[in-house]
């Protein structure tokens, strides 16, 4: 199936005559849909179903260690040629927009980003004694830029701030964490990967749930179960939250099973982060829609953040809300400090749209700057009642706003106006993520990440109940 992932930029110029405007244009386009789908052999986790915590991560562990196949660490080139493949036939890096070619320039020594790729340990080397079979485990050890590979080093993964990026074709950044819990130095990867990197980490405590007491590094607790400390739980699944499960990954779970015979269960079945770690702990956990009334989707406490939004306007997200043997309707509340702010496209969800599964519009006009937040509140159909955390930074900034009027054959571009500017450049771009060749609509071609004239700082994306998805950024 094919599907493209469009991306739209705007970018404030001060050389165009233009005038300041809310909405430029309408681009028709051709959109295909895309279905996220686990390919799991059948009865494959059969053995870990009804248990719970810590008992079920061992069953876990006894799974996708029995019958694994270890492979020298040269091999992994090989694997890469399938697993890490990008749309256009390039190594996909997780580290750089570097336009690699499978057979070139992988090496050890570099100065430069781009100078050449090599295998990047999720978890490092140094943590592990560089053993087997960790050493050589595809599921943590990616293809990666040398130089940003250098730059992380054996630093855990976390959230900096004010950290450093090597250069425009550079993802991530190495600095003090800003996230609670850690103070030490760590490397931020771009929000489009740290989904990823969080579902690595929990495949890691589990496959090698037998020799954790021996793993260093202040990510993991050097214990069986939870295995990873208190931050880093908080961490990964705040990752894991944000940025779902992608084609991406799941094709490169099926690539890694076909050379090493096991699977990354967490991937398969995203869920399990939850029962293991988070909000479903002493929940039994099953592959089938569990008995008695539930709400799957969103998970109790989880965090959805609006990102950068504009001061004083409407943004709109959509949120997934899904539930299973309801005894009724659902009922819907915001509440806190800045309830005021926050707006939700119904306060009911009927027993049959929650249990086919429901896209609710959440809308945040934001007046004050700065951060603010409320709490959504789920109940009523016989479910335990549920509170999720809005959060928003409203910035009064030049801002690309989400695209409208998204259909199966275009959209229309939004921006907030600002006193400097004298014109608007818009860019639009369609990526393929199956199939041999990417369309460029207007200007610069992003296959391969973003251009090194581009910044990373305020992208998004969104994908609409058409199947139609947008990611839309923009630069001053």
């Amino acid at each position: 199936m094919l599907f493209f992932k469009h991306f739209l930029f705007l970018c404030k110029k001060i050389s165009l005559s233009l005038q300041n405007m809310k909405h430029l244009f309408t681009v028709t386009l051709i959109f295909f849909g895309l279905n996220l789908q686990a390919q799991d052999p059948a009865n494959y986790y059969l053995a870990a179903e009804g248990k719970t915590d810590a008992a079920l991560k061992t069953q876990l562990y006894s799974i996708i260690s029995s019958g694994y196949v270890t492979k020298t660490y040269d091999y992994l080139y090989t694997i890469y040629t399938t697993s890490d493949k990008t749309p256009s036939g390039k190594v996909w890096d997780m580290y750089s927009t570097c336009d690699w070619t499978f057979g070139y320039k992988e090496c050890g020594n570099y100065s430069l980003v781009c100078d050449c790729f090599n295998r990047e340990h999720s978890i490092p080397q140094s943590w592990f004694s560089s053993k087997s079979p960790m050493v050589s485990d595809a599921f943590h050890v990616y293809p990666t830029d040398g130089k940003v590979n250098g730059q992380r080093s054996n630093f855990p993964y976390g959230e900096s701030a004010n950290g450093n990026t090597l250069s425009a074709k550079a993802l991530g950044k190495l600095g003090s964490s800003t996230f609670p819990g850690y103070s030490g130095t760590v490397f931020e990867p771009v929000d489009e990967y740290k989904g990823d990197f969080a579902r690595t980490y929990f495949y890691f405590a589990t496959r090698y749930e037998n020799i954790m007491t021996t793993i260093g590094g202040d990510s993991f607790s050097r214990n069986k179960y939870p295995a990873l400390t208190d931050w880093s739980v908080n961490l990964f699944l705040k990752w894991h939250r944000q940025d779902p499960v992608s084609q991406k990954e799941i094709d490169r779970n099926n690539a890694v099973y076909n050379h090493q015979e096991n699977r990354n269960p967490f991937i398969d079945h995203p869920e399990l982060a939850e029962y293991i770690w988070g909000n479903k702990k002493g929940i039994a956990w099953s592959q089938n829609i569990p008995s008695g009334p539930q709400l799957l989707i969103p998970a109790n406490n989880s965090i959805v953040e609006f990102g950068n939004i504009p001061y004083q306007q409407n943004y709109s997200i959509l949120l997934d809300i899904k539930a299973a043997n309801l005894t009724g309707n659902l009922s819907l509340t915001v509440t806190g400090t800045d309830q005021s702010y926050f707006s939700l496209s119904t306060s009911t969800i009927t027993k049959a749209e929650a249990e086919a599964g429901y896209k609710l519009a959440v809308t945040c006009n934001p007046q004050s700057l700065g951060v603010v937040s409320a709490d959504l509140n789920i109940s009523g159909g016989g479910i335990t009642a549920s509170a999720v955390h809005l959060k928003a930074t409203s910035s009064d900034t030049f801002m690309a706003l989400l695209p409208s009027g998204i259909t199966q054959s275009g959209f229309t571009a939004n921006w907030t106006a600002s006193a400097n500017a004298t014109g608007y450049l818009l860019n639009v771009y369609s990526y393929k993520v199956t199939g041999t060749q990417s369309k460029t609509i207007l200007e610069e071609d992003f296959n391969n990440g973003l251009p090194g004239s581009w910044s990373a700082t305020g992208y998004y994306e969104t994908q609409t109940s058409s199947n139609v998805r947008m990611a839309w950024g923009s630069s001053n």
